[in-house]
């Protein structure tokens, strides 16, 4: 004899959403949304190499494991101006984001407002919103809602390319 329960939708299996671990870097005026497997390590401004000669984006550029990578001012770089503003002076609780390349290895940095949170991100929480007019189309892949709180999802191979050039 079966159980009147067997029918019933709490007897079916609950489907677990595909969850994926992502960083909330807070930049100035928005946060960035990334996999945190991109994320290699988040440094303080002191290690800093200024840049020479180069566009206001640029921050400078920092060593890590033996290899100099570009940090930018991605702030800047969101902007559908193309960062032609003047660069404001780093926070002093500004951090260096690290993100790594497809092989590990340490492919680009970014100023950050402090230091990313860790969050994880399913089809529940996370909601597309319209890009804005002022967004760089080709350094801004989407915009989304995340909880509260709006987040902006990079076109990091974009970025990456700029940093190269540099």
């Amino acid at each position: 004899m079966s159980s009147p329960l067997a029918n019933s939708p709490q007897a079916e299996p609950v489907k677990q959403l595909e969850t994926l671990f992502a960083a909330l870097i807070p930049c100035d005026g928005f946060n960035l949304l990334l996999p945190n497997a991109l994320v290699a390590t988040t440094l303080g401004l002191d290690l800093l190499l200024p840049p020479q000669a180069a566009p206001a984006w640029l921050a400078g550029s920092v060593r890590v494991q033996g290899v100099r990578v570009a940090v930018l001012r991605v702030e800047m770089m969101f902007s559908s101006d193309g960062g032609n503003v003047a660069a404001e002076p780093l926070h002093r609780k500004s951090r260096i984001v690290v993100l790594r390349a497809k092989s590990y290895e340490p492919a680009f940095a970014m100023i950050a407002l402090g230091a990313p949170r860790l969050v994880n991100v399913n089809a529940l929480v996370l909601k597309p919103v319209a890009l804005l007019s002022t967004d760089a189309p080709n350094y801004c892949a989407c915009r989304a809602q995340l909880g509260h709180t709006e987040v902006l999802i990079p076109n990091i191979d974009a970025l990456a390319q700029s940093a190269e050039a540099w």
